[in-house]
């Protein structure tokens, strides 16, 4: 019994450890000045005016572009680009929060957009949602 309480132990230690955000920092696309104008201008045609500085954050994973930023006149949204041909078509656009009682309705919603965000994408997206990034 001892052994299995260590077990158990363990597993909770290593579940509530920072590995599974530090593994969302390798869909993290570095922003420069030159992407964050091309990403302003791909949300402005969405119909969200949006400048440059406003975008704060980008994940990217097998033809998925998740664009945290906020635009003029909304608040804080999480814009999803899927990749065709040559450039990103927009998809969706997901605001607000994340309650702790609704853990998993984010990555669900994300799963179930045309093509499917992938699971780990998904997954890392509420997660930053749920920080308030």
């Amino acid at each position: 019994m001892h052994k299995a309480y260590l077990l158990a132990s363990l597993a909770a230690m290593v579940a509530a450890t920072p590995a599974a955000a530090e593994n969302c920092d390798l869909y993290r696309i570095p922003l420069s000045d030159k992407l964050r104008e091309s990403e302003a201008a791909r949300i402005t045609a969405t119909g969200q005016a949006t400048r440059p500085g406003q975008v704060k954050l980008i994940y990217e994973e097998r033809g998925w572009r998740l664009v945290w930023a906020t635009p003029d006149n909304a608040e804080r949204g999480v814009f999803f680009f899927h990749r065709e041909a040559s450039d990103y078509r927009y998809v969706d656009v997901w605001g607000g929060v994340i309650p702790p009682d609704e853990i998993g309705s984010g990555t669900r919603w994300a799963m179930k957009l045309p093509g499917g965000v992938p699971r780990r994408l998904a997954q890392c997206f509420e997660k930053a949602v749920m920080r308030g990034i």
